[in-house]
């Protein structure tokens, strides 16, 4: 009736606010359930090792500043006395398995098995800065980017190869690219990650992608290009 039976433009704040909602990781109503406390101490320290599980599935070596920055049960002085009884129990193993960090540390025997075979170097794989494994925003490594939904990275083995911002129209390259680490473009296309149709790089190290040394190595991998940016559009079986 307010608009004569005809439909109405979307405000233009109404659409900004679904483009930034978009770039969440996690969107939908979400409401906070009470937890029950432990009945006992025992199951208090149960509660614990579970916590503990899981985050030795994610990071495989736990020590107390890579737990600096996450949610307070998580926390080493939450954690510290469930470490100590699964050491006893056999369950992880104290050690120094990574030289630098000051302090106690604990690895998971899978996570040991794997550090003993060495570090497969030329594996490429690529990962979002948000995800649980990620150390962006712990503030362990100074060359990290910050830790948002829209910033990936390519390693290979433990180097990093590139950061790629604002879903990845901005590309920065650590070290010279070449046409198979750029893969990870066709899986986000292919996978939707927040691009269903085609991918904009429009800056490469700070300069214009077109016009950077590294875009004959992008148009190889399948890029395209658009005026200054390059351009990988969704390919369909």
């Amino acid at each position: 009736i307010e608009n004569d039976f005809r439909a109405a433009a979307a405000a233009p704040r109404r659409r900004a606010f679904r483009t930034w909602q978009s770039s969440r990781p996690l969107v939908g109503n979400w409401q906070a359930l009470a937890l029950e406390p432990p009945a006992d101490r025992l199951e208090e320290i149960e509660d614990c090792k579970e916590r503990v599980r899981q985050l030795l599935a994610r990071y495989g070596v736990l020590f107390r500043a890579l737990l600096a920055h996450e949610l307070p049960l998580l926390r080493w002085g939450r954690i510290q006395k469930a470490l100590r009884l699964m050491e006893l129990g056999g369950e992880v193993l104290g050690g120094n398995f990574f030289a630098g960090v000051e302090g106690l540390q604990f690895a998971s025997p899978a996570a040991v098995r794997r550090l003993r075979h060495g570090w497969v170097d030329d594996e490429v794989y690529w990962l979002n800065a948000c995800d649980p494994a990620s150390l962006c925003g712990t503030g362990l490594l100074s060359d990290l980017p910050p830790r948002v939904p829209t910033t990936w990275l390519v390693y290979r083995g433990a180097q990093l190869l590139l950061v790629a911002r604002r879903g990845g129209r901005e590309v920065e390259c650590r070290t010279p690219p070449r046409p198979e680490w750029l893969g990870w473009f066709h899986d986000m296309l292919a996978r939707g990650f927040r691009a269903p149709q085609r991918l904009v790089v429009e800056e490469i190290d700070g300069e214009a992608a077109a016009a950077s040394g590294y875009a004959a190595v992008f148009l190889e991998a399948g890029f395209r290009r658009d005026m200054r940016t390059l351009v990988l559009e969704r390919s369909y079986p």
